[in-house]
C-alpha cells in the first residue's frame, strides 16, 4: 500500500529510523508518466514488503514544491530511496516493474556494502548479483549527497548522450599545457 504524504509528514514519514528503506515517488498531479507508473509503483509496494512506499504530489502545495526543490527533484517521476534518514539512491523517469526492483535492489545491496550493514529483515536475501560499488552516471547539475541518481532515460535512448552533438569534449594533456 502507498501512502500520500506532504511535506509536513516528511520527518516522520521519511527521515524517522527506519529499519527498512522507505521509497518516495515525487510526482506531478499532471504528469502522463507519473500516472502511468502508478499502476507499476502500486505492484512494487504489494510486492515488494522490504520497503515502506510513499507518495508526494509536488505541485499539490507551496510546502511539497519547496520541499522538492531541497531534493533537487527537477523532472518527474523521480523514485527517491531513503535508509535510517539518509538518501541512498534516486531513480528518475519511468520503468518497468522488473527493472524498478533489480535497480532498488542495486541501490540497497551497494549502501550494504559501503555501509557492512544491512537494510533487510533476516528473512530476505539478496540476488547474487556482483555488489562492487558501481555507481549509476550523475546527473549534471545536482549536488552531491552520496546518493548515485539513475536517469532511466540513459537505458532507454531518450537521453541525448553526454556529448550532446558528436563534439570531442575530452581534454587532452596539451589542451591544459596551453591554457
Amino acid at each position: 500500500m502507498i501512502k500520500e504524504i506532504e511535506a509536513e509528514d516528511w520527518n516522520r514519514e521519511v527521515m524517522a529510523p527506519e529499519e527498512k528503506p522507505v521509497i518516495v515517488k515525487f510526482s506531478g498531479s499532471h504528469c502522463v508518466w507519473c500516472k502511468r507508473l502508478e499502476p507499476i509503483y502500486e505492484k512494487l509496494s504489494m510486492e515488494y514488503k522490504e520497503a515502506k512506499l510513499l507518495n508526494i504530489v509536488i505541485d499539490k502545495s507551496d510546502s511539497n514544491m519547496s520541499l522538492a526543490l531541497k531534493y533537487g527533484i527537477d523532472s518527474t517521476p523521480t523514485l527517491k530511496i531513503f535508509y535510517k534518514g539518509s538518501n541512498i539512491g534516486e531513480l528518475v523517469g519511468y520503468a518497468e516493474l522488473e527493472f524498478l526492483k533489480a535497480e532498488i535492489e542495486h541501490i540497497i545491496r551497494r549502501k550494504e556494502t559501503i555501509t557492512g550493514r544491512s537494510t533487510r529483515s533476516p528473512s530476505i536475501q539478496a540476488a547474487p548479483e556482483e555488489t562492487g560499488g558501481e555507481q549509476g552516471p550523475k546527473q549534471e547539475g545536482k549536488k552531491d549527497d552520496g546518493a548515485a541518481p539513475l536517469n532511466i532515460g540513459d537505458f532507454t535512448g531518450s537521453g541525448t548522450g553526454a556529448s550532446g552533438g558528436g563534439e570531442d569534449h575530452d581534454l587532452d594533456i596539451e589542451d591544459i599545457e596551453e591554457q
